[in-house]
């Protein structure tokens, strides 16, 4: 199956994180981290899903912001217990 992790991006203020995978239902899932000054930490700031079925073709994203997660500093991000917590 191999490591989920497929890209690490960094730009200015920011960096991403993404995996996939999948076989059937192929997943990706996209951590974006944005620093804050006020705290000098690094915080989870977006969250982008998708899950599509390759023999049906269905098709489904989600996006979640920095509003509806909260303060997640990147000292507590666990990427593996996020995904159990996916709705998708």
């Amino acid at each position: 199956m191999g490591d989920p992790l497929s890209d690490a991006t960094i730009g200015p203020g920011g960096f991403v994180i993404a995996f996939e995978g999948g076989s059937r239902e192929l997943w990706s899932r996209r951590y974006t981290f944005a620093y804050s000054r006020d705290d000098d930490d690094w915080h989870l700031d977006r969250i982008d899903e998708k899950v599509s079925d390759r023999i049906s073709g269905h098709q489904e994203g989600k996006q979640t912001t920095r509003t509806q997660i909260g303060a997640a500093s990147i000292k507590n991000f666990d990427a593996a217990q996020m995904a159990q917590n996916s709705s998708i």
